[in-house]
């Protein structure tokens, strides 16, 4: 993905559907409310961290740093479905999921 239409605080970008606005240190200031995933990458295109480190707690920081950063070369922001290993949404999955409550979107 190229980061530039998922947003960073507000998608479910991370494993486990976590959005980080959910997760933020309480004195930190989130003034990019609107910022996408991309805004959080240095020039090189590597994760900033000089912009991330004082805003989440260490668990957070490590789940960023195991995510590849996005890449202005890569294709569009796409949603896909987090529970099939090829992300497509298939009805049959669903039934089961439907009891439980548990639908699930990860954006990559």
């Amino acid at each position: 993905m190229n980061g530039r239409t998922t947003s960073f605080w507000h998608h479910p970008w991370l494993d486990y559907g976590i959005c980080l606005k959910d997760h933020v240190l309480h004195n930190a200031n989130t003034q990019q409310e609107d910022s996408s995933v991309a805004d959080w990458t240095d020039d090189n295109e590597d994760w900033d961290w000089e912009k991330l480190h004082h805003l989440f707690p260490p668990d957070i920081l490590s789940m960023i740093a195991g995510m590849e950063p996005p890449k202005s070369n890569l294709g569009k922001d796409k949603c896909i479905w987090g529970l099939k290993m090829d992300g497509q949404f298939r009805l049959k999955c669903i039934w089961g999921l439907e009891r439980d409550g548990r639908f699930r979107l990860k954006y990559a």
